[in-house]
């Protein structure tokens, strides 16, 4: 549950706090650039629940996993250094470097979590139904991931050549929507997959 409300939050917070702040763009303005604004702190909380529920569906999975298999032990890991970045983005300030690392650390964590897990589910029959949303959303978050790299990279080089002026047109922001979108989208569906799981009665890991 959770997971569930956790993410339904912060998706209802980024959706809803672009209309509170005059001159933000969400097509070029990354989603961080709202804790700046007036009600910043909405958003620091929407981090906070997501992270956390990001946590509690890590746990859950791990505790339907096999034991032993080392994907099973490092998926939910990866999933929890997603939960803790998206944490800590909420309060550590948008303009200073240990703000790009952890959310750096954060997007590249979820999309490994989310691949690492896709080849557990494939071989477990309480996740089998989900494989195939979980891979179609992986690859989308990895397509995703690098697409917004490769935008940035760019985009710090056209700075450096034709001044800050560039940043308005470089389309980041959608981008970067679109990113944190599937892989919010996959904790959502996996929340409630685990949820399914746990009513059913078979929350425990078979070798146990």
């Amino acid at each position: 549950m959770l997971g569930i409300f956790g993410q339904a939050l912060f998706i209802i917070a980024v959706a809803i706090l672009p209309f509170s702040q005059p001159g933000y763009d969400p097509v070029d303005d990354a989603i961080s650039t709202l804790l700046l604004g007036p009600y910043g702190f909405l958003l620091s909380g929407a981090l906070f629940a997501a992270g956390l529920g990001s946590l509690a569906l890590a746990l859950g999975i791990r505790r339907t996993m096999v034991r032993g298999a080392r994907r099973s032990l490092l998926g939910p890991v990866l999933i929890g250094v997603w939960g803790v970045g998206l944490a800590l983005a909420g309060v550590v300030f948008t303009d200073a470097v240990p703000h790009g690392a952890i959310v750096g650390v954060a997007f590249i964590s979820a999309v490994a979590g989310i691949l690492l897990l896709c080849r557990v589910f494939a071989r477990d029959a309480r996740w089998s139904s989900f494989y195939p949303v979980s891979l179609a959303l992986g690859f989308s978050a990895l397509v995703g991931l690098l697409d917004m790299t490769t935008v940035s990279v760019g985009v710090m080089n056209l700075v450096e050549a034709v001044g800050p002026v560039a940043r308005r047109f470089d389309g980041l922001g959608v981008i970067q929507r679109i990113f944190v979108g599937t892989v919010v989208l996959w904790m959502l569906l996996a929340a409630v997959r685990l949820r399914s799981i746990a009513k059913g009665g078979r929350f425990t890991s078979p070798s146990e």
